[in-house]
């Protein structure tokens, strides 16, 4: 019997030495352009490019513009420009290439959006570090175990405007279901406004064969109950302003989106993470600020 053998390239680069006078990270940028164009299979199954004159470099998707192609700034993600900056090559090659982080990456930073048509989007680096930093802290704050001051507190993740909560929040999703030491949880999803909680339900809705499940948009309180009490486990919600509990004690991961704007509620009464958390037992709660500023003082 014959054996066959299937290659699905996950990233493709394009390479020019400096010492060539015309050569810049536009033209090797519109030289991959061609390359889709003449060999569009080879990129069929593409999820990452980077484009390099051997000092700078860019990442980007495979179905980005030029303007979507951006530098990867840091290894560790503490550090921006270790290598300094006229190293940006090495940098995205330590810090996106090596295994450790490639494969996380491939796995839970890559996904759809419908444009008209099919538009494949990737995480830059703040959104990579920002999900695996948060995924960290709500498995800290999980553990029965833990220090109570952590207990049930995932942390806050700022946005400025502008910067991708929507893909930040839906791998982070993506990424704590599937975290073994999460067994399983719930997403809910609480936003402070209708139109947030609608933009979010569609990113996430196309994101489906990376979530593993069809996510679920509540019209109503009563909704969301009966929702969560019908799950066994696992699952993602999204309702604006909820109070409410699963009634089983199951673990939930609650995600609260807001600008600081309305944190003043917070200081007033409960915050809608925080109601939620006081009706269920397991409940830990990571927030995603997006960055809209309130000027007065």
């Amino acid at each position: 019997m014959q054996k066959t053998q299937a290659v699905a390239s996950l990233g493709q680069h394009r390479l020019m030495l400096p010492a060539w006078v015309k050569a810049a990270l536009s033209a090797n940028f519109q030289q991959i352009q061609t390359y889709k164009e003449q060999i569009a299979d080879a990129f069929r199954y593409n999820e990452v490019l980077f484009v390099s004159d051997g000092t700078d470099a860019l990442l980007g998707s495979p179905s980005a513009d030029s303007e979507r192609f951006m530098a990867w700034r840091t290894i560790d993600s503490v550090t921006l420009d270790p290598l300094g900056p006229f190293n940006e090559l090495q940098t995205l090659v330590r810090g996106v290439l090596a295994p450790v982080f490639l494969l996380d990456y491939l796995r839970f930073f890559v996904l759809f959006e419908d444009d008209g048509g099919l538009v494949k989007k990737i995480a830059g680096y703040h959104q990579f570090h920002a999900v695996r930093a948060a995924i960290a802290q709500v498995i800290t704050a999980s553990r029965p175990d833990g220090l109570p001051s952590l207990r049930g507190k995932g942390g806050v993740v700022w946005h400025t405007q502008g910067s991708g909560k929507s893909i930040t929040m839906t791998c982070f999703a993506a990424r704590v279901m599937q975290e073994p030491a999460m067994e399983n949880p719930t997403i809910v999803v609480i936003t402070d406004r209708n139109d947030l909680d609608g933009q979010l339900f569609g990113v996430l809705s196309l994101a489906q064969n990376l979530l593993r499940e069809r996510p679920v948009q509540a019209g109503t309180r009563q909704e969301l109950r009966a929702l969560l009490g019908n799950r066994p486990s696992g699952g993602h919600r999204v309702r604006h302003d909820p109070e409410v509990h699963d009634g089983r004690g199951r673990r939930c991961v609650s995600a609260a989106f807001g600008p600081p704007k309305h944190r003043r509620h917070r200081r007033r009464g409960a915050p809608h993470a925080g109601r939620l958390r006081g009706q269920a037992e397991d409940v830990d709660a990571a927030a995603f600020d997006d960055g809209a500023h309130n000027r007065r003082r």
